[in-house]
């Protein structure tokens, strides 16, 4: 990843110390990544993929101390995303999430880090998207 901006949730969920470090100064989340990954840790019954995904939201929120919210700027620029997403004849309710992340990302101007572009692709007039491959 060469240049800073918002990572997705996408690149968020695996994230090690290791990921860190090899992430462009500056990068930023969002509030809405933290409240998916929140909501991941009461949506697995398997004990072992809680356990790691608690550990996984305890070191995203403690690097990652000042995410940025889904504000006003946010709300005017989600019109935008929300207006491609019809214009393309996607479903925006299945996708609510990464478009309140792409929201985010086009109110300040930022790039998104993704691992999902087929989710977000539709929006490549909006804000730039960088491809995050899986580890």
């Amino acid at each position: 990843m060469p240049e800073p901006g918002l990572l997705d949730t996408s690149v968020l969920a695996d994230l090690s110390l290791e990921a860190v470090e090899a992430l462009p100064e500056r990068s930023l989340i969002s509030t809405i990544s933290v409240a998916e990954l929140a909501a991941g840790l009461v949506a697995t019954p398997d004990p072992i993929e809680k356990a790691r995904r608690s550990q996984v939201f305890a070191f995203i929120t403690s690097v990652f101390v000042a995410p940025l919210p889904f504000d006003l700027a946010a709300a005017k620029a989600y019109q935008h995303v929300f207006g491609t997403t019809r214009l393309f004849r996607l479903n925006h309710r299945s996708r609510q999430a990464d478009l309140f992340i792409a929201a985010i990302a086009l109110a300040h101007g930022l790039p998104l880090h993704t691992r999902n572009l087929k989710d977000v692709r539709h929006l490549t007039s909006l804000i730039d998207l960088v491809p995050v491959p899986t580890p």
